[in-house]
């Protein structure tokens, strides 16, 4: 882990008591394991999802952190885009994190697959670029690896 590009959202992570919905953390682990190349999942304890952390080139870049809230790392022109959708900024991670509220009956879906390919692409830096757009490929067409 780089504690320099991860130093806001360790710090978060530290200073909370948290604790993610399984469903929430397996949501997360799933689709980043059918829609991005290297990650690694962690959590404290998987038993319990004390929160869940995806990380790829050392980087944290999403998170599964209480019963609804799955939380991304994104490109600064994207962060506009996800409070357009109904999604908020999550200073108190860092500066280029969101909050998106997911199992909440009375509202719309976030796009959870859009979301994590662009945090991921942002992570990796190599494709972060080229993905930032609103308008780039959908997730699904972006090939899949295992890890």
């Amino acid at each position: 882990m780089d504690a320099d590009s991860n130093r806001e959202v360790l710090a978060y992570l530290g200073a909370q008591s948290l604790h993610c919905h399984g469903d929430l953390g397996q949501l997360l682990v799933d689709t980043a394991r059918n829609l991005c190349g290297e990650t690694l999942a962690y959590s404290p304890s998987f038993a319990t999802f004390k929160y869940v952390a995806l990380v790829t080139k050392r980087r944290i870049f999403a998170l599964g952190e209480n019963m609804t809230s799955a939380c991304f790392r994104v490109p600064p022109e994207l962060c506009e885009v996800a409070v357009e959708r109904g999604g908020a900024m999550a200073p108190d991670i860092g500066a280029e994190w969101i909050r998106l509220e997911l199992f909440q009956s009375n509202k719309p879906t976030h796009d959870v697959p859009f979301w994590m390919v662009r945090a991921y692409a942002h992570a990796r830096d190599a494709l972060g670029a080229s993905l930032g757009s609103p308008d780039a490929p959908p997730a699904n067409m972006l090939g899949r690896r295992r890890t």
